[in-house]
């Protein structure tokens, strides 16, 4: 005799599978990560980090930003670690702020950029760059308008190549704070493979101590 391991019944198999599929992308969409790339981000020191090992930036890399790929939702931190953390596609609706888990700490709004390196040492990089800062959801508006500005031109070409870049301002209590800055050097279409970059020049900015780990590349 066999039995089911899952006991079911009313015959509404489809309904419930297509349930437990959306229930999983929910689930996946709660919990993003971003599939594995690396995390950048901007330290105190006015560096662009990125992956565990806190990898510099190299000054004047060409990076493309996937704006398909762009979230926004909210997280939530308490001493350093993430207690919550809800994205959803920038196509979708912000979720409500009273329908969010209680975590016992504040909810910030954030929003998350897809990345991936096209010149220098970083070549082939993919990053996804999470923030809520005032200083990185200007840096995101920023770059969102100048998007909208190529679709409102009916250009395809929409995925825009930029540079970081760091400006600052002084806090009375923190002193110098850091902000990004994505310097956009072109636009290309969605589907370009092999992008031709011979045509950016990148000023190069004077030489700062630098926290770079060497690697050796094949």
């Amino acid at each position: 005799m066999t039995a089911n391991i899952v006991n079911f019944k009313g015959g509404n198999l489809p309904a419930a599978l297509n349930s437990l599929n959306t229930g999983i992308a929910n689930a996946m969409v709660e919990t993003s990560g971003g599939g594995g790339e690396a995390y950048m981000r901007l330290d105190r020191g006015g560096l662009f980090l990125y992956g565990q090992d806190n990898t510099e930036v190299q000054e004047g890399s060409l990076w493309a930003v996937n704006v398909f790929s762009v979230e926004h939702g909210f997280i939530s931190w308490g001493e350093g670690a993430v207690l919550g953390e809800v994205m959803v596609p920038l196509a979708q609706p912000l979720p409500a702020v009273d329908s969010l888990p209680e975590t016992g700490e504040k909810w910030d709004k954030q929003f998350t950029l897809g990345m991936k390196c096209l010149s220098g040492d970083d070549t082939g990089v993919e990053v996804i760059y999470k923030g809520t800062s005032v200083g990185y959801k200007k840096m995101f508006n920023k770059l969102m308008q100048a998007v909208q500005g190529q679709l409102a031109a009916g250009e395809e070409d929409v995925i825009p190549l930029v540079t970081l870049e760091v400006d600052f301002y002084r806090h009375k209590q923190y002193g110098k704070i850091y902000t990004p800055q994505m310097v956009i050097q072109k636009f290309v279409a969605p589907d370009t493979e092999d992008p031709d970059v011979s045509d950016v020049e990148v000023e190069e900015e004077p030489a700062k101590k630098s926290t770079r780990k060497t690697r050796s590349r094949a």
